[in-house]
């Protein structure tokens, strides 16, 4: 933050070595993000992960693919829900991302992943933010204590501090770093290719952190700065900066193609609950209602100040920092890089107004796949990037002016922040005193800290403080700000951690299940189907929390052969081998109880077809051509399953004559088929099963999940950081 001396080398006075000031910021934005949520890491009494979302979903995503990624398995294919799902190709569970590698890979506990992992894990997220943050600050030749001030105020607060789902989190700490890129561009007529490389790379880490809306909004931000900077270039330059900021988007999408590609494949057969009554298919656009539904109310702007004003995701930034970017506008404003950062900010908070802003419905009807993105609101992820510049910028501005000028230049800052506290202490006094209410009490530290604010200032303005001690103190107030929001609602133990208590109640279930199957020695999926409010009724995905074949899970879309089968009907559930079903009462024709305990009931049903079967008559394949050849024979088949992996499954068939395989699995593109070791055509049965069709006699079958989008996609990935390195790696003044 300050030119340190070194005591132990050198000359005294002789500055200490880049790299180790380096280190020390990093050391120091460590220790804030660690101190900021002591919570987690520093004890064991909170934990982030107890929101139905985390708990039901993306604790068992988790849970799977730490357990497929030990035996030397790439989580692909999910074979525990719905009778197998895509993974990958789902996107959100960020089956692409390194940072989930790191995770994934620590030790586990007693085969579970270990909750003090989960909270470091959270950390680190918010630590890359803040890190990217700091980094977007230094880049537009701002202070290092600048820099601090802007890194917390990206990586604590707003989009950041709000949320706790790791797929949009992770998305949204490459946006300092895209913005960094752009502004190299912009500020410094650089047409060269290596900015727009990394800028695009950085866009294209988004896509592959799992959750499609924060890289839909930053690649819109993108395309606004992109215009912008071949707008304002000279006659000469706008063809050259055309040029690159196509580039830059070639990048974005090659580098996210491991993750893109099977995720585009998976659109066009999947339905997708998005709110509206019916599921929504790939090729169906999300109504506007539904936008309009997630977008940013315009009261919900409050919450830059105050945070108990929350809507579908924060904005929070503080007083302290909401004074410092009006300073960084109205004294930095003939810098492009101002220009630019206001621009960000004013243009996310606008489009995360959704449907209260007009353009915002322009956009929706005329760009390409904006329209997938149904939660307008989180476009604030932008919007915090730019306040988040602004605020650093501010802090540097004033450090510039000479003691005289502070005096005038401050003057509207000082009223305001002070006009802003005393307000607030108006207001809630009235309330108190006149109508014996009172509203959210974070508010008063809002009050005291934008009071604080004036009065830091005023002090600076007047020389009492240094630029140091000035800087230091602000960069305290908005901690204490930040301090105030989501962050301290994390949930105590001693209040019970609601989601991850219900996902762990149902092992009794799981061991029930299993300890019938094996007493019977079947198979057979099970349904964790119950009663509407019953005590261990979940929607969890119970099966890869467990590593338990069950039909239903939580997720927020299937693919859409099984959802047209019928996924409730009871026919689809037996051909699906759901033989055990978890209800209070009878349902159907799982009426044959075979275990009870504590409120729940275990049925079973005899009628559920084994693993793989076989047929005979072509009915469920007649909308599968070529027909295959079919013949009726009095012998008896049998068939086989002889080994079953997430992404392999091997079966054996002795066939009577020539008829057709079927799996009680869903079938996708993707799945191959190989007949004693050759190429055979993989074929759909009962409009949602994998089926082949075999001859006469004995045979080995084996499908293995080899899906040509995944391939497609990791050449995409490395050719993109091919184009990276081809772009200038020689180029040393234009590294990230």
């Amino acid at each position: 933050m300050v030119e340190n001396h070194h005591p132990g080398r050198g000359r005294p006075g002789k500055p200490s070595p880049e790299w180790l000031r380096k280190a020390f910021v990093a050391a120091l934005l460590a220790a804030i993000t660690i101190g900021f949520y002591w919570r987690l890491v520093l004890t064991d009494q909170y934990t982030w992960m107890n929101g139905p979302d985390l708990a039901r979903q993306v604790l068992p995503w988790l849970q799977f693919q730490a357990g497929e990624l030990r035996q030397g398995r790439l989580p692909l294919w999910d074979p525990y829900l719905f009778g197998g799902q895509p993974l990958l190709a789902q996107a959100q569970p960020g089956v692409a991302y390194p940072l989930n590698w790191i995770l994934l890979m620590l030790p586990l506990r007693d085969g579970w992943v270990q909750l003090t992992w989960l909270h470091w894990y959270y950390v680190a997220i918010h630590f890359m933010g803040v890190l990217f943050a700091y980094r977007l600050c230094r880049d537009a030749a701002l202070t290092r204590t600048a820099a601090v001030a802007g890194a917390v105020v990206y990586g604590l607060g707003g989009f950041m501090g709000h949320n706790d789902w790791p797929q949009m989190l992770n998305g949204g700490v490459w946006i300092p770093l895209v913005l960094l890129c752009l502004l190299r561009v912009a500020t410094r007529g650089q047409d060269g290719w290596y900015a727009s490389a990394c800028g695009g790379m950085c866009l294209g880490m988004t896509f592959l952190s799992g959750h499609h809306q924060v890289p839909i909004y930053t690649s819109l931000m993108a395309a606004g700065v992109w215009i912008w900077i071949v707008a304002s270039g000279s006659s000469e330059t706008w063809r050259r900066r055309g040029m690159a900021g196509v580039f830059f988007f070639v990048v974005a999408g090659l580098v996210s193609g491991v993750q893109s590609l099977p995720a585009w494949e998976y659109a066009q057969h999947a339905y997708r609950w998005v709110g509206t009554v019916q599921p929504v298919g790939g090729g169906d656009k999300i109504p506007y209602n539904i936008h309009e539904q997630y977008s940013l109310r315009p009261d919900f702007l409050l919450g830059i100040l105050f945070p108990g004003i929350v809507g579908p995701t924060g904005v929070l930034a503080g007083a302290a920092a909401f004074v410092l970017a009006g300073c960084g506008v109205a004294l930095g404003w003939k810098k492009a890089a101002v220009r630019v950062a206001t621009f960000v900010w004013i243009g996310g908070l606008l489009f995360a107004m959704g449907g209260s802003v007009w353009f915002h419905g322009l956009l929706y009807a005329l760009v390409p796949m904006l329209e997938k993105a149904r939660t307008p609101a989180m476009a604030a992820a932008v919007a915090q990037a730019g306040i988040a510049l602004l605020a650093s910028f501010g802090i540097d501005e004033i450090a510039k002016l000479l003691p005289a000028e502070r005096q005038t230049r401050l003057r509207p800052a000082i009223l305001g922040a002070s006009g802003l506290g005393a307000a607030v202490f108006a207001i809630w006094m009235v309330q108190a005193m006149i109508r014996q209410v009172t509203g959210d009490p974070r508010s008063l530290v809002t009050a005291v800290c934008a009071l604080l604010t004036a009065a830091v200032l005023a002090a600076w303005s007047r020389s009492a403080f240094s630029n140091l001690g000035a800087q230091a103190c602000l960069i305290a107030i908005i901690l204490i700000e930040l301090g105030n929001g989501m962050v301290s609602y994390l949930p105590h133990r001693s209040k019970g951690y609601g989601e991850l208590v219900r996902m762990r109640d149902t092992a009794p279930l799981v061991r029930a299940v299993r300890e019938a199957a094996a007493e019977k020695g079947e198979w057979g999926r099970v349904d964790f189907g119950g009663a509407p409010g019953a005590r261990w009724q979940t929607e969890g995905s119970i099966g890869d929390f467990y590593g338990i074949e069950s039909f239903h899970g939580y997720l927020a879309s299937l693919t859409t052969n099984l959802v047209d089968a019928g996924m409730g009907d009871e026919e689809t559930l037996l051909h699906y081998g759901v033989r055990y079903r978890i209800s209070p009462e009878p349902v159907g024709g799982w009426n044959e109880m075979v275990a009870q305990s504590d409120g729940w009931k275990l049925w079973r049903n005899g009628q559920a077809f084994p693993p793989v079967w076989t047929l005979h008559w072509s009915g469920p394949l007649d909308d599968m051509l070529p027909a295959p050849r079919i013949e009726s024979c009095r012998g008896g088949d049998e068939a086989y399953l002889l080994r079953e992996q997430s992404n392999r499954v091997v079966l054996w068939a002795e066939m009577a004559c020539p008829g057709v395989l079927v799996l009680s699995a869903t079938a996708y593109p993707g799945w191959r088929a190989y007949i004693d070791g050759k190429p055979a055509p993989m074929r759909t049965a009962y409009g949602s099963l994998r089926a082949v069709a075999v001859d006469g006699g004995s045979h080995r079958v084996e499908m293995r999940y080899e899906p040509g989008s995944v391939r497609w996609g990791v050449g995409l990935t490395l050719a993109g950081f091919l184009l990276i390195l081809i772009a200038g790696p020689l180029d040393l003044r234009y590294k990230l």
